[in-house]
């Protein structure tokens, strides 16, 4: 595109070259610089004409024109624009030179700040120890290990906590809802990964020992892929955050494991005193369904010492029961044998079916003589146990 001459043209070529004076040097040769002054003459060509102010300079004092046409390749050679020194001109330069000489310094320039760019952002990675570079394989180990969901009620995805790494999909459009367990508290504000293009808002249920805190997640695009790190009185979870564009989770849960092993453990012991209670009362109701004129106290007890000695021995006519202080369920319970007053020593004692619950023997029978023993040699501990009233036969 050529640019004419004209009485616009004029007046701004000689604000141009009038300011170029007064500066001092007038560079001209920039494709860029030409451009721009060919577009601001053809805006001012098609505005409409204002007479001239008498303040610009003669433009017909400056071959400007000349410049032009050369620029625009329209003249191999032209005069140039005179400059303020007499020995140093302008010299004339191609519209083609000049643009490839503009590209090449534009694509050094984008080089040199493409690699500025990444000298700043991307520093030289830190070596790593053998024992670092192993432990962050066992990271990404456990990273990719992706805990199995499970179907849990109201739409709620129910993950097994501590089984592996727990995902969560969100979308922009949507709400997900992180639950924790029921009369769990947070400790301090859930740390993300990315806190600009994700949003989380708290929240709580219910109230009392089953107030429920909530942690709603809501991420800004699809796309998007982080970490969420939330700290609480009983546990530390770690979830990764992923956006989509229309998928999503409404609600997460947790299950847990070690509440499983408690509700066992509790099971186990509630059979147990179940069990103990039935037994006690297979003891006591005989004994209260017959006469107490049948029971018989009338028991002596010699030796021993606190711990193993007796606190009480009684019969039913038909079973013997010994009652042992509560010290002895925290040491090796002594061994009970019934003893035959007609043979002295280890050759006199018999061994007697009975059983122990708690610290009460229950013994199949009823004895003139019997004995708690605990430890051998000189350092055992015997306890006699003598029924006043001798039973007909020697039993």
């Amino acid at each position: 595109m050529a640019i004419k001459s004209g009485e616009v043209g004029r007046r701004w070529a000689g604000r141009v070259v009038a300011a170029g004076l007064s500066s001092g040097v007038f560079l001209l040769g920039s494709t860029s610089y030409v451009r721009a002054a060919q577009q601001r003459v053809t805006a001012q060509q098609a505005a409409p004409t204002k007479p001239a102010a008498s303040s610009v300079t003669d433009t017909n004092a400056y071959p400007f024109q000349e410049a032009l046409d050369e620029l625009n390749g329209r003249q191999n050679a032209g005069p140039s624009v005179p400059s303020v020194s007499a020995a140093r001109t302008v010299p004339a330069i191609s519209t083609q030179t000049s643009v490839h000489r503009s590209a090449a310094s534009g694509a050094r320039r984008a080089a040199s700040s493409s690699a500025l760019h990444l000298a700043v952002m991307a520093p030289p990675p830190v070596p790593l120890s053998p024992s670092a570079e192993k432990a962050l394989l066992l990271g990404d180990a456990a990273k990719a290990e992706s805990a199995m969901p499970e179907a849990g009620t109201d739409g709620r995805v129910t993950y097994t906590f501590g089984a592996g790494l727990p995902t969560v999909v969100t979308s922009p459009m949507h709400i997900s809802i992180v639950e924790l367990e029921p009369g769990e508290t947070l400790t301090s504000e859930p740390a993300i990964g990315d806190s600009v293009r994700w949003e989380l808002l708290p929240g709580t249920s219910g109230k009392g020992p089953t107030l429920q805190s909530l942690i709603m997640v809501k991420p800004h695009m699809a796309g998007l892929d982080t970490n969420l790190v939330v700290t609480t009185d009983k546990r530390t979870y770690y979830l990764r955050l992923i956006s989509r564009e229309n998928d999503y989770m409404a609600r997460i849960g947790f299950s847990y494991k070690e509440d499983e092993d408690a509700k066992w453990s509790r099971f186990v012991a509630d059979q147990q005193r179940a069990e103990t209670q039935r037994e006690n009362a297979q003891v006591v109701t005989p004994m209260v369904g017959d006469a107490i004129d049948k029971l018989n106290f009338d028991y002596t007890i010699k030796g021993g010492n606190a711990v193993v000695r007796p606190l009480r021995v009684m019969d039913d006519g038909s079973k013997t029961y010994i009652t042992m202080p509560e010290a002895v369920l925290h040491q090796d319970l002594p061994a009970l044998v019934v003893e035959n007053p007609k043979i002295k020593g280890e050759k006199g004692q018999e061994i007697v079916n009975y059983r122990v619950k708690g610290n009460l023997y229950i013994v199949d029978r009823i004895f003139d003589r019997a004995a708690l023993i605990l430890g051998s040699g000189k350092s055992v501990t015997k306890v006699e146990i003598v029924r006043k009233a001798a039973l007909s036969g020697g039993k």
